[in-house]
């Protein structure tokens, strides 16, 4: 997810598909990493925190109008 310069991944190893469970997650700012070198999350935990809330919210929200796709993802 991107909110401005900044580049948040989640990830989820070994978790059911569309569940969040094994959640790991990841910040960057690209403006001044643009190779995503130097990982930020435990230097910016409110960021962090506010934009994986949004993600989850706008994750939410598709699944409300999903339409089903041959093959899963």
């Amino acid at each position: 997810m991107r909110e401005g310069s900044w580049k948040l991944v989640v990830q989820h190893p070994n978790a059911k598909p569309g569940s969040f469970e094994n959640e790991r997650v990841e910040l960057y700012r690209l403006d001044r990493d643009p190779g995503e070198q130097t990982e930020l999350a435990a230097q910016e935990p409110e960021r962090t925190a506010h934009m994986l809330q949004q993600l989850k919210q706008w994750y939410t929200s598709t699944q409300k109008t999903k339409t089903a796709q041959p093959g899963g993802w």
